[in-house]
This record gives structure tokens, sequence and C-alpha cells, in this order.
């Protein structure tokens, strides 16, 4: 299940694929899709460094690099080709320790998401544990709440998300709850204020 597939649908489209409705899901309902698919956690991987080097090695500029060094060295440009090799090091260097920071920006975000989120079940707003969230919850979010998980708005009164973590935008995006004319595949271009709004 994909947030993308609900881009483009309207709210009883999805109320009705979710099975839920304006009042939640009732919480039989919510514990029997907790077990289904699980707690609302993202996975994460057990060798961050490992990960972090190997993603170092999908770069098309380090093989760019890599290749005209190469090519130096055999065409007999000993100092050109040892430059290039300092460059190879220097741009894996600073790749990852770029992404290691960022790695360990994000961890310290994921412990500022508070723990309990408000939700509406079986028709009242309570609160839940993030974790138990599920596909059809109904959140309710106001202003200064981090989203904890993918959603889809479905009502809202001048809503605004500051997206800066996902699309680096330094200003809050408005957001609005009409659908998508076709289906976006990320988050940050989801539904926004068309201009002169």
């Amino acid at each position: 299940m994909s947030f993308s597939e609900y881009t483009n649908k309207n709210k009883d489209q999805i109320y009705d694929e979710l099975g839920t409705s304006a009042l939640g899901l009732s919480h039989k309902e919510a514990e029997e899709r907790l077990r289904r698919f699980g707690p609302n956690i993202i996975a994460e991987s057990r060798n961050v460094i490992f990960g972090i080097i190997k993603r170092q090695f999908r770069s098309p500029f380090f093989y760019l690099l890599l290749v005209a060094g190469i090519v130096a060295l055999f065409i007999g440009e000993k100092v050109d080709s040892l430059v290039i090799f300092c460059f190879v090091l220097v741009n894996f260097a600073l790749g990852f320790f770029q992404e290691f920071r960022a790695e360990r920006a994000t961890e310290i975000l994921k412990k500022m998401v508070p723990e309990k989120v408000k939700v509406i079940r079986a028709g009242k707003r309570e609160s839940a544990d993030k974790r138990t969230l599920v596909p059809g919850d109904l959140l309710v979010l106001q202003a200064g709440d981090i989203v904890p998980a993918d959603a889809r708005v479905v009502w809202e009164k001048n809503a605004s998300v500051d997206e800066s973590v996902v699309s680096g935008e330094s200003k809050p995006v408005a957001k609005i709850k009409a659908a998508s004319p076709k289906e976006v595949k990320e988050v940050f271009d989801a539904r926004k204020l068309p201009a002169g709004r």
C-alpha cells in the first residue's frame, strides 16, 4: 500500500477503499489492522556505515573521476592521475561524512516525534501511540504537530506543512484537501495550494 495511490482520489473514494469513514475505525478494526499491517515504525538498517559506503560507490561522479584517473595513468600523466585519485578520495570522504551526519540528524528527528498522537476512533477524538496507527486511521493535526505517518488530507482549514526535511523548501507549504489531477509519487509534490488562492 503506497500513499501515492490515494493522491488523486477524493475523500469518499479514500474512505471506501480503506474501509473507514468520518467516524474513524472502530477499536476492534484498528487492532485487527495492527496485527495485519504491523506497527507504524520505520525499519532501520543495522549497519548504517556499510550502507553509506555502498551508496557512495553508486555515484556516477565517482566512476567518472575513477575512469579519468585510470586514463591519465595509462597515457603517462602520473601527476594528473594522482590529482584525480585525490579528488576521488576527497569526493568519497565528503559524501560519506555528509550522509553520516544526515543519518544522525534523522535519528534525532525521530526522537523528537511525540509518542502520542490524536486520532478519531469510533467517532471520538482520542490519544493513541504513534506505533499503533494503521491505514484508515483519521489523524487530527494542529499547528505545531509533527505528522507521524504518511497521510492524505481529507479536511483542512488553512493547513500548511514544513517540508524542509524532505524537500529542502525553506517556507511552510500550504496544503489542500482536493485530489491531485494525477497520481503523485513524492510526498512533497502532493496537492498544494494553487497560485492566486
